[in-house]
Parts: structure tokens; C-alpha cells; sequence
């Protein structure tokens, strides 16, 4: 219950401050152009998604999705792993 309370505290102070150095920023909406080719470009790639969709079955797409992150994880954090465990101190007498 403290911690709670004291992040919520954090939490406040962060919100407050951001909102009184934040306030006279004015940042403009979108013009309806803008947002009308931002809605088709959507539009695009839910069709993408359901074309790719008709002839890939999703739970196949899933598990290769799955198994290509897996894939790629593991060649990138490899290093950095080997790297952590040679530079724990190993004493043996």
C-alpha cells in the first residue's frame, strides 16, 4: 500500500507537471483531405490483410509469425547473453 501510494504520488506530480509546462501548445487538427487519404490508406491494408488472408489460413500465419520471431530473437539476443554470462565472475579454487 505505500509503494502504491508513493507511485501514485509520482504519478500526479509527473501529470501536473507535464500539464503546466504543456498547456500553451497548440497543435491543429487534420484537414478533412488528409484524413480522408488517411482512411483509405487503412482501408488499403485491411484489404491487404483480408486478400492474404483468403489464400494463407490465419493460424498458419500465426505459428510462421511466431516461429520467424522466435528465429530472430534468438540470432539477436544470442550475443548479448553470452556476453552477460562471460562477464559473471566465476572464482573456482
Amino acid at each position: 500500500m505505500i509503494t502504491e501510494a508513493v507511485l501514485n504520488i509520482i504519478i500526479n506530480f509527473v501529470i501536473m507537471t507535464l500539464n503546466s509546462v504543456m498547456w500553451n501548445i497548440h497543435i491543429p487538427g487534420l484537414s478533412d483531405e488528409l484524413m480522408q487519404n488517411l482512411y483509405s490508406y487503412l482501408d488499403y491494408l485491411t484489404y491487404a490483410g483480408q486478400f492474404i488472408g483468403f489464400f494463407i489460413p490465419v493460424n498458419v500465419f500465426k505459428s510462421c509469425l511466431v516461429a520467424v520471431l522466435l528465429l530472430f530473437s534468438v540470432e539477436k539476443l544470442y550475443p548479448v547473453i553470452m556476453w552477460v554470462i562471460h562477464k559473471i565472475p566465476l572464482s573456482i579454487d
